[in-house]
C-alpha cells in the first residue's frame, strides 16, 4: 500500500486558530471556573515573591507518595516553573531541560534525540520515564517516552515540570532507571490566549479557558504550532555520513530535512469535582529526524489519553484512591523527499491502580500501599491502516503490511505491588523506606527497594540526605513479540540460531555466537546531598552519586548474511544482517557530582549549576561503537556526552512591568565515537525580555543563541566517516515574539 502524505498543517493552524478563538471568546463570557485553593496555590507560584526557604519547600508530586516537600523528598528533584518556561522560550521540552536541569543532557543520535541523565544516553530513550500529570506515557514495544511530548514544540499548556535526576523505578516501575520527567499541565483559572511568531517560520497559537457549571469545574486547552526549521549546513555529520539503505542516498544536508522542523497540535480537557477528576489529552506532532539518512527521516506521533482518579476518605487518616487511564499510541515514519509513508504501527495501553494511604499522624508516620495492572496490546494498525517498516521507498508495495510487518500482534498484562513508609522522629530525622515488586509478562519478576535518611537539626540548618535505591528496565516489547520484518530483528525465540547463521559481528568482525535471553537491566544508586540557606540571599545544593549498572542492554548487529535467509522464524534483513538485544557482560560504574547555587535579592535572581560524571570502570565493554563508553582502558569516557556542563540562569525584574532573563550553557569536552577522540565543547546563550502592559496583557521578545554559536554539537552515534566529529544541531541566532492575553 503506497501512500503519499502531505500534511498541510499551516492551513489547519489557521482554521483551528480562528475556530478555537471564537469558541474561547464565547465560553469566556459564560462564567469563570472556581478552582480549589490547592489549585490556585499550585498555579500562582511566583519565584520572585518567595523566600529561599519557601523555594526549598515547594511541594512536588513525582518522587514519593508520602512526602511532597522538595527539601525532604528521597530523590534529587529539579522543578521548572511556568515563569521559567515563559522567559527561557525553549523550543521543546528537551531543550528546556537542557537549559535548567543539572545532570541532564539532550543527546543527539543518528535517528533520534535522547534524554540523557548522568552520563548515559540509551537508544530510544529506553531508560527514561516520561509522565504527564502523573500518567506514564512510555511506549512498551520500542519507542520509549512519547516523542510528541519529549521533543514536542509549543509549551503553553505546561504549568511546571518535575524532574527526578536518578532512578524512579521504586514508585514508577519499568523505564524509570536513569531519570523521570513529570509534565504537569495547567489548571486553568481564567481564559487566556497566546500567540507567537518568529524566524524560520515559527507560528504558534494557543487558548485556554475554565468554567464552573452545576458544581463541576471544566477546563479546556488547545494549541497548534508550526516551525519550518533551519537548513543543515554542509559540516560534520550532516556532510559526512550517509546510509546505503535509501532509494535516494545522500548526506543529511542534502535530503531536505531541516533542523527542528515540526508541526504540532494539542487538545486538553478536564472536568473535576472535589473528590474526582476526569481528563482527556491529544498530542500530535510530525518532525524531521535531521541526522538520519534512510528513507524514514520524519516521525509523527498521535497520542490520545483518557485518565481519571477518585479518592474516598475512610476516616481522618486512611484514604483510598483509584486511578485509571487508557492510551492509544500511533506512530508513523515518512520519507521527507517523496512524502511517502515508510512505517507505521500502533500500541494501546490500559492502566489501573488502587492506592491506600495515610496522612502524617501524631507519631510522624505516613504510609502507602498500592497494586496496579497494565494491559498492553501491540501490533495493531495505526490511523492510516499501517503496520510496516521499510528503509527504502523502493521496497514499498501493495502488500507491505505483510512483507514488512513492523510489530507482530500481541497482548499481555503486567502487574505490580508497591509500598512506602515515611517516618519523622525527634523533629530532626526523617526516613523513607519503599519497595516495588513487578511481574512483567515478558521478562519476569523484579524487586526494587529504596532507603533514604534525611537529617536537619533545625529549620534554619542544612538538610543532609543519604539514599540507596535501585532502578530497572527490561528489553523492549518487540524483542518478545517479534517484528521489523525485512529489517532484520532477531527476536527472543531465535537467539539460539545465531551461531549456525555463519554471520559476523558488526563491531568485532568475528563470527557470532548464540546469545542468551536478555535479563532486565538494573542500577544500584547511592546519593548523598547537602542543601541549605547560607543567608537570606544565598542557597545551595550539592549531590554526589555513584551508579552501578548490571546487565546493560545493548542493540547488537551482524553482517555478511544472505538477505531474506531464515534464522528460525525470523529473517536476515535486506541489508545483509540482523540486530538483536543482549546483555553486556561486566558492570558499568559511573560516579558524579551536581552542584547548584541560587542567589536572590530584591529583583535579582541568579542560578548557577555544574554537573559532571566520571566512568569509573566498564569491564567487558567495547569502547566506542554502540557502547556507552569510549576512550581507552586507562581513560574511560562517556560516549558522545560532554564531561561537564555549566549552566547559568539570570533574572532581573527591572520594574513591575519589565523583566529580563539570560541563560547560558557551556559544554566541556566530549569523546567522539567514530574517531575515538577528545573534542572541544561549545556554549550558547539565550536572551529574553518580558513586558507586562497591564495585568491582562504581556509580551515576550526572545533571541535564541544570541552569540550565534556555530560549533558542532556532540553526537553519540558511530557514523562511518564522521571524521569531523559532531553535528550542526544548534539553531543559528533567531528571534521570536509572543503575546499572552488573559480575559
Amino acid at each position: 500500500m503506497i501512500k503519499t502524505v502531505r500534511l498541510s498543517l499551516k492551513t489547519v493552524l489557521i482554521i483551528l486558530s480562528v475556530t478555537f478563538l471564537l469558541c474561547l471568546f464565547s465560553i469566556s463570557l459564560v462564567v469563570k471556573a472556581e478552582p480549589s485553593k490547592a489549585q490556585v496555590a499550585a498555579d500562582k507560584i511566583d519565584y520572585f515573591e518567595m523566600s529561599l526557604e519557601e523555594l526549598l519547600n515547594i511541594k512536588v508530586s513525582v518522587s514519593a507518595g508520602t512526602e511532597s516537600r522538595q527539601n525532604f523528598v528521597p530523590s534529587s528533584v529539579t522543578i521548572i516553573s511556568q515563569s521559567d518556561i515563559e522567559l527561557v522560550n525553549g523550543r521543546s521540552l528537551s531543550d528546556l531541560l537542557n537549559i535548567y536541569v543539572p545532570g541532564y543532557f539532550k543527546a543527539e543520535d543518528k535517528d533520534d534525540t535522547i534524554a540523557s541523565f548522568r552520563g548515559l544516553a540509551p537508544d530510544n530513550n529506553s531508560k527514561v520515564l516520561l509522565l504527564i500529570d502523573g500518567v506514564r506515557i512510555n511506549a512498551d514495544w520500542f519507542w520509549g517516552p512519547a516523542d510528541s511530548v519529549l521533543n514536542g514544540i509549543g509549551l503553553d499548556y505546561i504549568e511546571r515540570i518535575e524532574v527526578i535526576r536518578g532512578p524512579g523505578s521504586v514508585t514508577l516501575g519499568q523505564g524509570a532507571q536513569m531519570g523521570v520527567i513529570n509534565v504537569i499541565t495547567k489548571l486553568v483559572e481564567e481564559s487566556e490566549v497566546n500567540i507567537a511568531a518568529g524566524e524560520a517560520g515559527w507560528q504558534s497559537v494557543s487558548g485556554m479557558t475554565g468554567l464552573k457549571h452545576n458544581g463541576l469545574n471544566y477546563q479546556f486547552i488547545g494549541s497548534a504550532q508550526a516551525l519550518d526549521g533551519f537548513s543543515l549546513p554542509h559540516n560534520g555529520w550532516a556532510n559526512e555520513v550517509m546510509e546505503g539503505d535509501s532509494s535516494h542516498p545522500s548526506v543529511a544536508a542534502d535530503r531536505g530535512t531541516k533542523l527542528n522542523n515540526a508541526e504540532s497540535i494539542r487538545m486538553l480537557a478536564r472536568v473535576s469535582d472535589f473528590d474526582w477528576t476526569l481528563w482527556f489529552q491529544h498530542h500530535q506532532q510530525k518532525r524531521d529526524l535531521y541526522n538520519w539518512t534512510k528513507d524514514r527521516d520524519q516521525v509523527e506521533q498521535r497520542l490520545s489519553i483518557i485518565a481519571g482518579d477518585i479518592y474516598y476518605p475512610l476516616n481522618n487518616e486512611l484514604t483510598i484512591k483509584l486511578l485509571a487511564n487508557f492510551q492509544n499510541d500511533d506512530y508513523a515514519l515518512y520519507d521527507r523527499y517523496s512524502g511517502q509513508t515508510t512505517a507505521g504501527a500502533n500500541e494501546q495501553r490500559t492502566f489501573a491502580q488502587a492506592r491506600l494511604y495515610t496522612r502524617e499522624n501524631n507519631q510522624g508516620i505516613s504510609w502507602l500501599l498500592a497494586a496496579e495492572l497494565e494491559h498492553i496490546k501491540t501490533g495493531s494498525k495505526n490511523w492510516q491502516g499501517d503496520n510496516f517498516i521499510v528503509n527504502k521507498t523502493s521496497d514499498l508495495s501493495d502488500n507491505v503490511n505483510k512483507t514488512n510487518t513492523w510489530l507482530f500482534p500481541s497482548s499481555y498484562t503486567n502487574k505490580a505491588i508497591l509500598g512506602e513508609i515515611n517516618a519523622i522522629w525527634s523533629s530532626s530525622w526523617q526516613a523513607n523506606l519503599s519497595f516495588r515488586n513487578d511481574y512483567n509478562h515478558n521478562w519476569g519478576k523484579q524487586f526494587t527497594p529504596r532507603m533514604s535518611l534525611t537529617y536537619q537539626r533545625d529549620p534554619s540548618s542544612n538538610v543532609y540526605r543519604l539514599t540507596y535505591q535501585r532502578g530497572f528496565n527490561g528489553p523492549p516489547g518487540v524483542h518478545y513479540t517479534g517484528g521489523f520484518l525485512g529489517d532484520g530483528l532477531l527476536s527472543e525465540n531465535n537467539l539460539m540460531y545465531l551461531e549456525s547463521s555463519g554471520m559476523t559481528s558488526s563491531t568485532t568482525g568475528l563470527a557470532v555466537t548464540n546469545a542468551e535471553s536478555p535479563r532486565a537491566e538494573t542500577i544500584r544508586s547511592f546519593e548523598f546531598s547537602v542543601k541549605g540557606v547560607v543567608d537570606k540571599y544565598l542557597s545551595y545544593e550539592v549531590t554526589a552519586f555513584s551508579n552501578e549498572i548490571n546487565n546493560y542492554i545493548l542493540t547488537l548487529s551482524t553482517r555478511n548474511g544472505t538477505p531474506g535467509a531464515a534464522i528460525g522464524s525470523d529473517f536476515v534483513g535486506n541489508w545483509g544482517g540482523v540486530f538483536y538485544y543482549a546483555n553486556q557482560p561486566g558492570v558499568l560504574k559511573i560516579r558524579g557530582l551536581e552542584a547548584l547555587a541560587n542567589w536572590k535579592r530584591n529583583n535579582w535572581r541568579h542560578q548557577i549549576s555544574y554537573s559532571t560524571h566520571d566512568v569509573v570502570s566498564a569491564d567487558g565493554f567495547e569502547l566506542g561503537m554502540k557502547s556507552p563508553v569510549a576512550g581507552s582502558e586507562n581513560n574511560l569516557k562517556a560516549n558522545g556526552l560532554p564531561e561537564g556542563i555549566f549552566r547559568y540562569q539570570g533574572f532581573w525584574r527591572a520594574s513591575d512591568e519589565v523583566s529580563l532573563s539570560y541563560q547560558h550553557v557551556i559544554l566541556s569536552s566530549w569523546w567522539a565515537p567514530w574517531t575515538n577522540s577528545k573534542e572541544s565543547g561549545l556554549d550558547w546563550g539565550n536572551l529574553s525580555a518580558k513586558w507586562a502592559y497591564n495585568k491582562n496583557l504581556n509580551f515576550v521578545f526572545a533571541i535564541n543563541n544570541v552569540w550565534d554559536e556555530d560549533k558542532l554539537y556532540p553526537i553519540r552515534a558511530r557514523g562511518k566517516g564522521n571524521e569531523t566529529p559532531g553535528t550542526p544541531s544548534l539553531e543559528p541566532r533567531n528571534m521570536t515574539f509572543s503575546m499572552r492575553y488573559k480575559f
